[in-house]
């Protein structure tokens, strides 16, 4: 008997040291500076649960105190204890942008600092990085259409006629209408009406199982989890019904290409992609590396998404005049881009230059995260002039205070929302420029080099299809002509308020 008791005391003696450590670390660790790297820190409280929900206070500190002076800082990273998250002034961007990824890495964030991958979650592979990068964007122009059908279908379904002025909380049909449409670029004809379903419960089982763990574990012992945990165990059985999801188109597809090599058709999806990346790295992938891989683009994309789609919306609402005019914009181009077809194309997206705008201004002052250009020092790093950060270092740009910085010449009135700030700048220039998907060098948005966000693209499309669906059907206004409601905050993240709810009324024809 004690020797079948002996190994579960143990392990319950160590869940409760860990337990013991979290807590304490909450309350009494001391706080990690780098050489030559100013520490910011809370003036009195510094507790776990300070920097949980006012880090961008302390990021403001650093910019004004540091940054403008063109100097570094670090704050205290509870997501990463070992070591402070440093924050760079743009002068080292370029570094950042151009800095090979075996000692500067954009995964290493996910695969490294993040609880996702301890609790059955998915990392960011090599050959995802290839097809969402190269493949993804190759095939965008095709699945427009089978996006806007999935889309505008999803949009009849679910958005209810309102004669009258009736309220709505919309940001669950907005996920509803970007779930349909990444399904299909994500799985494939064949499971895209299955997929949503099912991806929505595994990501929430996932998000759930991360606060869990978060909240009862200490970050050495977050392993003993993955066989302790409730919320855990949902997380591999949903990562099971998923894999089961895909594995006969996935093995159909293998067994096409066994027998046919390169004539095998071909699919424009992740599954087809994936499974295509994996081969030229002379790998064969299963349904479970399938469906994880396409998991790491859902959490990229999904709710961030959605969340740019929401804020655009409380940016024409917020704007008078603003709802009429898109509308207006919408009916222009369908008139003269589409002429008689119900399709949009990329170009005619594209001419939708007024609520690009002010899609690219939301995102410069509401983006869903304060830093951008993040990475993971998988060993020691110098910079060229000297600056050191040491492995398993986080380094990051502030670009939330950079984009909001009033003393940059490049945004005049910085602090105050302007819808069509965008749409000023691209007259008369090279109109690839100041567009919502476009990266640039006073602008890090989507990041910097390389890996720059590669689902921008799709984001942009997702987003104005959704807007084209909403604008076109509903007049819409916030509830008791009541202000922009307030983002809420998690250390770096920033969410927007998803339970508010719009006051909306059928267009009248």
């Amino acid at each position: 008997m004690s020797a079948m008791m002996s190994p579960i005391m143990l392990l319950t003696a160590v869940v409760f040291a860990a337990w013991l450590l979290c807590n304490l670390w909450g309350k009494v660790s001391p706080a990690k500076s780098l050489p030559g790297i100013p520490l910011v820190e809370f003036d009195g409280d510094n507790s776990r649960e300070r920097y949980t929900s006012d880090a961008g206070s302390l990021l403001s500190k650093g910019y004004d105190t540091h940054i403008r002076h063109g100097q570094p800082f670090c704050i205290r990273d509870f997501l990463n204890p070992d070591r402070p998250r440093v924050f760079l002034p743009v002068k080292y961007i370029e570094e950042l942008r151009s800095a090979p990824q075996e000692k500067l890495s954009l995964p290493g964030i996910l695969n490294y600092t993040s609880t996702m991958s301890k609790v059955g979650g998915p990392r960011i592979t090599e050959e995802i990085q290839t097809s969402t990068r190269i493949d993804l964007n190759h095939a965008l122009n095709k699945l427009i259409e089978p996006m806007q059908t999935l889309c505008f279908r999803a949009a009849k379904e679910q958005l209810p006629a309102s004669p009258d002025w009736t309220s709505m909380v919309l940001y669950p049909k907005i996920l509803e209408l970007f779930s349909h449409m990444s399904a299909r670029v994500m799985v494939g004809p064949e499971l895209c009406d299955a997929w949503p379903a099912i991806s929505m419960r595994y990501i929430t089982c996932v998000l759930a199982a991360q606060a869990a763990v978060r909240k009862k574990y200490y970050p050495v012992l977050y392993w003993t989890a993955y066989y302790l945990n409730p919320e855990v165990a949902q997380v591999n059985k949903a990562r099971r019904e998923a894999a089961e999801l895909v594995r006969p188109v996935l093995e159909a597809r293998q067994a096409a290409y066994a027998a046919h090599g390169a004539e095998a058709e071909r699919h424009d999806d992740f599954i087809q992609w994936i499974m295509n990346s994996y081969r030229a790295n002379g790998k064969s992938v299963t349904p479970d590396e399938t469906v994880q891989n396409i998991f790491i683009v859902m959490f990229a994309s999904m709710h961030g998404t959605s969340f740019i789609a929401l804020q655009s919306l409380f940016s024409l609402l917020g704007t008078p005049g603003a709802l009429t005019e898109i509308r207006e914009e919408i009916e222009r181009v369908a008139k003269n881009e589409l002429k008689d077809s119900p399709v949009w194309t990329r170009h005619a997206l594209g001419e939708l230059r007024t609520m690009d705008s002010f899609m690219k201004e939301t995102l410069r002052m509401k983006p869903f995260q304060e830093a951008t250009v993040q990475r993971y020092a998988m060993d020691s790093y110098s910079f060229k002039d000297g600056l050191h950060v040491p492995a398993g270092t986080v380094v990051s740009f502030p670009n939330l205070r950079y984009n909001t910085d009033s003393a940059r010449a490049l945004t005049p009135e910085a602090g105050t929302f302007d819808g069509k700030r965008w749409l000023r700048r691209r007259a008369g220039f090279d109109t690839s420029k100041f567009q919502f998907a476009s990266t640039a060098e006073d602008a890090f948005d989507w990041g910097a080099g390389l890996h720059a966000c590669p689902g921008r693209f799709m984001a942009e499309i997702t987003i104005k299809l959704i807007l084209i669906c909403l604008v076109t059907r509903y007049d819409m206004k916030l509830a008791d002509g009541g202000s922009r409601p307030a983002e809420s905050r998690r250390f770096m993240d920033l969410t927007p308020d998803t339970s508010t709810p719009v006051m909306i009324k059928d267009v009248q024809s």
